[in-house]
């Protein structure tokens, strides 16, 4: 992207990323047809009038909206921990996405030419942590830690790295010697931030199997609470104050109360009571 906006510029950027989306789109359509097919013919070869019965029965047995239990799951406390903590992980996402190139480009105006190290790295090391973090998830529940545990280490790891990170930068703030420590920190930061693929993003799974894709829509509709207020209320900071130094704390504490709110309240424990 930064290759093409530097040498053909804004418009055949927006061109190629609406263009790649629509071929994503229609591949994984055509993908997920074909596999649908194979599925049916061989449920049809196994034994045809056993398994249409049995996937007419399912079909009726699935949850519609009118049968999901909402008072009874924005109760429980474990859902409220995982919708907060998402909470948390999209006023970090948003707000550096958001802020963080123009952090750079306000701070450091002679390493404009430097735009691509802190525009694309930054993505590179979370997609990085985000397979790490799950191969590491899977390997504790294989060495006995309970899925809570698995879980709360994951989403810890993800807080507490953000937020040690952000008081770093916070440290460092405006000073216009640090670039390369800057880039540096601002990329770990990313990087354990990642760490939620294995943590509360997966969770849904754990509480409510059947119910997961509603109670993931439900975070992300928190995470994207977080993207409209969060990114207004620190642009806010930065019109009223110019200093970024507040902007990485007020972050930073916001994602320590995510953290605090999962620890206590978090959970990898099916609710048996909603979904059995």
């Amino acid at each position: 992207g930064y290759i093409f906006l530097v040498n053909i510029g804004w418009k055949c950027m927006f061109l190629v990323i609406g263009l790649s989306s629509l071929f994503w789109t229609l591949s994984i359509r055509w993908l997920s047809r074909k596999h649908e097919k194979k599925m049916h013919y061989r449920l049809l070869d196994n034994d045809s009038k056993e398994h249409a019965t049995i996937n007419v029965n399912i079909e009726k047995s699935e949850p519609t909206c009118v049968d999901v239990p909402w008072r009874l799951l924005l109760k429980q406390p474990p859902v409220f921990a995982v919708i907060y903590s998402f909470f948390g992980q999209g006023f970090f996402l948003h707000n550096l996405m958001a802020w963080a190139p123009t952090y750079f480009h306000e701070t450091f105006p002679e390493m404009q030419h430097m735009a691509w190290l802190y525009n694309v790295t930054p993505w590179i090391a979370k997609a990085i942590s985000s397979f790490v973090s799950g191969w590491t998830a899977k390997q504790m529940i294989e060495n006995g830690f309970s899925t809570t545990t698995t879980r709360k280490c994951m989403e810890g790891t993800s807080h507490l790295g953000s937020i040690i990170t952000l008081l770093i930068l916070s440290w460092i703030g405006s000073d216009q010697d640090y670039f390369y420590s800057s880039l540096i920190i601002m990329n770990l930061a990313f990087f354990v931030n990642g760490f939620e693929t294995a943590g509360s993003a997966i969770n849904p799974t754990d509480l409510v199997p059947s119910y997961s894709g509603i109670l993931y829509g439900m975070m992300n509709t928190g995470c994207s609470i977080a993207g409209i207020i969060g990114v207004s209320f620190i642009g806010h900071i930065l019109h009223t104050t110019g200093n970024w130094s507040l902007v990485f704390i007020t972050i930073a504490c916001v994602c320590f109360s995510a953290l605090i709110v999962y620890i206590c309240f978090g959970s990898g424990k099916r609710l048996v009571h909603i979904d059995s």
